[in-house]
């Protein structure tokens, strides 16, 4: 019987940064995905994007209201900047069960709905690894002021907070 536990996979996904903006009212955790590392891009110019598109994400997704927090995986395509977004719906008294959530994308800075598949299968391994994490917490507060570690996925530098 095929079960996985203890799975080594051949290749793990890469990731360079999680970055948590526990902002009390909205909080959003993203990670930069490690294809970054390969764009012809300084540094500096890639965290003033990253930072940039968390902001920008924040701020829309504590916009519709309907939203408690949002994740987001920030990766470039041919020096383009782009962020895949989930934002979460869960009312307090149902936490920690399944979540409702909602795709967005941001490309280049410019916000809108995504109407496919909500990220690459490396985002969706952090996802999923952020939804078990999620369901150890007793609430929101704790969940977004604690990031989770996930060795997983190789971050180079993880828990690097911004209080917005």
């Amino acid at each position: 019987m095929f079960t996985l536990d203890n799975i080594v996979p051949k290749k793990r996904p890469k990731f360079l940064l999680q970055l948590n903006f526990p902002k009390e009212n909205f909080p959003f955790r993203a990670y930069v995905h490690g294809n970054c590392k390969s764009a012809k891009i300084h540094m500096e110019e890639l965290r003033e994007y990253f930072v940039k598109d968390c902001k920008t994400a924040q701020r829309e997704l504590q916009n519709m209201a309907q939203y408690n927090w949002g994740l987001g995986i920030f990766w470039m395509d041919q020096g383009n900047h782009i962020m895949d977004v989930l934002a979460y719906k869960l009312s307090a008294d149902s936490w920690p069960v399944n979540a409702e959530l909602k795709p967005f994308i941001i490309e280049n800075g410019s916000f809108k709905e995504n109407h496919g598949i909500p990220t690459c299968e490396d985002g969706i391994i952090v996802l999923s690894q952020e939804a078990l994490y999620r369901r150890t917490t007793p609430n929101l507060k704790i969940y977004s002021e604690v990031p989770p570690k996930i060795p997983e996925i190789g971050i180079i530098k993880e828990n690097c907070s911004f209080i917005s």
